[in-house]
Formats: C-alpha cells, structure tokens, sequence
C-alpha cells in the first residue's frame, strides 16, 4: 500500500497573506515582454541567494548531505549553503540520527528521549535536533552527558541563540559538536523558518525518530520531509489516552513509521 502524506504548510508571499489574489503581488512590477525577449535568461548555477553575505560567507559551510542521493524531488528544497560554528566534520559522521518532539513533553517522554538518545551515542551516532524546549533539549542534554556527537539546527541565524533559555546549552553543543543554520546571521526564526528547517533536520540524518508529538506537532513536517527524502522514519509510541503521543500514533498510521521501542529498533545505516 503506497504511504500517503501529511499535508505540510507552505508559507505564502508576505505580501498576499490578507489578499485573495495570490498570484500577483503589488509591490513587483510586471515583466514586460517586449523588453524580456532579447535579454539573455540567467543559468541556475549563476543565481545568487538573496540572503549572501560576503562579510559572512567565511562562516558558511556546505555538506555533502544534500547531495544527488539526499535531497528532495524538487532542487528548491536544497538550501544555498549552511553557516555553523563549532567542527563541521561532524556533518559527515557515519552514523547520524535525528531525534524530535514535542516541546511540551511529558515526563514519559523525557525519559525515553533521554535513555534511547543514550543507547545510540553508545552505538556512536551523531544526535540531531533543533535544540527545542522539551523532547530535543532532553536528548541534546542526554548526547552531552554521554560525551555523544550533538548537533543543533537552529531556524534563525547561528548569532541568534532560540530559544534563549537554551544559550548556555547551545554554546555546549557548538563547544563539542556543531550549531548550524541555512539562516544568515542576525536573522531571527520566524514560523516558516521553523518549517523549513524540517528538511534539514531530515536530510542531515540516515534515521529520525520521533519520541513524543501532538496530533499537528511540526516534528510531523520532518516526518513527512524524511519520507520523500527515503529515510528511515521511526515513532515511539504512547498511552492511547495521551494527547502527546497522537502524532507519533498519527505518523505509524498515515505514514508506516517504524513502531520503536528502544535503540535495537533503529538500524544502523552508513553514511552515504
């Protein structure tokens, strides 16, 4: 039975989000096409990313990550490049596993987050979050702890500690492993920032798995990027009677997520 998805928001153009009319924007003129049929159309590979820098682009790094055999079915979802402090090498571990959740998390799920998140530094797996309160913050604390490999996706500039209750934890992970952004710097997060930054969460991993989400908790955007992107999906499950668990339970339905349990449920998959 071919998986389905779950439907993902997609930002509009700021300047149509209270129009009805969302194909034109008012603030960009119109092309004319007596003066555009002579003019040379730009290639894709001299494109300029709107958000470059050349005072910062010595920070920026690329990663192999989003390669031919990594990236989704559209070229728009690879981001230009990544800006990150800490050691990059870490992005091309051979094993990397994303662990996402809910911010609200129950004491149930800290617990598994903690302990599964334990069990895979000890197989040596790099840990991925986004560095959220709840879910992630327990397994970034847990891959510290464990002298692990962490690694934070951030969804503003890498400058732009978020949340800010988590600037001394950030500066840990930046100390031993990498805090990283497709951002500029001195740029906040916004709401589709944090949507975005579902993709890299999910291409930058062989496996994700989700310990504790709610029924539209956004951990199922990267569940639904990992899915296009092939990768392993797996989900711990939860009291049926537990609103923190219904996106997990939601994911092993719509979307077959592996059914996970403890750390023998999640393969070890090489980098590729």
């Amino acid at each position: 039975m071919p998986r389905r998805t779950i439907p993902v928001t997609r930002p509009k153009c700021r300047h149509t989000q209270n129009r009805k009319d969302t194909h034109s924007c008012s603030t960009v003129p119109k092309p004319n096409p007596s003066s555009t049929a002579s003019r040379p159309r730009r290639s894709a590979t001299t494109a300029t990313s709107p958000h470059r820098s050349p005072a910062t682009t010595s920070t920026k790094t690329s990663t192999g990550a989003f390669g031919p055999s990594a990236t989704s079915p559209t070229a728009t979802c690879r981001p230009y490049g990544l800006w990150g402090t800490g050691d990059r090498t870490v992005l091309t571990r051979r094993h990397r596993t994303t662990v996402e959740g809910s911010r609200a998390a129950t004491s149930y799920g800290e617990h598994v987050a903690t302990e599964l998140t334990t069990a895979l530094v000890e197989r040596g797996h790099a840990i991925i979050t986004g560095a959220a309160y709840g879910i992630e913050a327990a397994a970034t604390r847990a891959t510290l702890t464990a002298l692990g490999t962490p690694i934070a996706v951030l969804a503003g500039g890498i400058d732009r500690p978020y949340p800010a209750g988590h600037t001394s934890l950030l500066e840990r992970v930046a100390a031993t492993g990498a805090v990283i952004s497709e951002v500029p710097p001195r740029h906040t997060p916004t709401k589709w920032r944090f949507l975005a930054r579902g993709r890299i969460l999910a291409a930058l991993a062989q496996q994700i798995v989700i310990v504790e989400a709610g029924w539209r908790s956004g951990a199922l955007n990267t569940a639904t990027h990992a899915i296009a992107l092939d990768r392993f999906l797996g989900a711990v499950p939860g009291p049926i009677t537990s609103a923190a668990s219904a996106g997990c339970h939601r994911v092993i339905r719509e979307l077959d997520a592996h059914l996970v349990t403890s750390a023998d449920d999640i393969p070890t998959v090489d980098n590729t």
